[in-house]
């Protein structure tokens, strides 16, 4: 029989999902300014993000300045 979901099953699923949101800040921040190696930060973090090196290398790497090409 299904029951609710109580408030403990609830904690975890917010903690699952800020973790989650957490392992990702180098993507979401790539993606939000538009960084030209957007996909190569998002590779590299999900296999070797979870090595808090690599994690660390694709934050820096996503604040690094952006190159714009100007159209003239």
């Amino acid at each position: 029989m299904l029951r609710g979901i109580g408030p403990l099953e609830l904690i975890l699923i917010l903690i699952l999902m800020l973790l989650a949101a957490t392992y990702f800040v180098p993507c979401i921040i790539a993606f939000i300014r538009k960084h030209q190696h957007a996909v190569p930060i998002l590779i590299i973090n999900i296999f070797l993000g979870w090595t808090f090196f690599a994690w660390v290398v694709c934050l820096v790497w996503s604040l690094m300045p952006v190159r714009r090409e100007y159209e003239n």
